[in-house]
């Protein structure tokens, strides 16, 4: 079986989220697609970050809360701009 496959049949969150995260950081080695490069950057990051707040806090690493993900932003954006455009 894949290390996908194995980490769900784990069952452990963290070992998915580290699974996720290579299979990612795998495929953004392989590829030359600016689109897909971009898009497959935002998922990393969003990843990472899952797998750094289910780390617990052990002092190491003062995190602030983020208020707005890159999803929001974008959907605000959107929004806004179908607004101008039918206005």
């Amino acid at each position: 079986m894949g290390r996908m496959v194995d980490a769900v049949n784990s069952g452990d969150r963290r070992e998915m989220l580290d699974a996720l995260l290579m299979k990612i950081a795998e495929t953004l080695d392989k590829t030359d697609s600016g689109r897909d490069v971009g898009a497959l950057a935002i998922k990393f990051v969003d990843v990472l970050d899952r797998r750094d707040e289910s780390e617990p806090d052990n002092g190491k690493h003062k995190k602030e809360a983020v208020e707005v993900t890159a999803f929001e932003t974008i959907t605000k954006r959107r929004s806004e701009r179908r607004k101008t455009a039918q206005a």
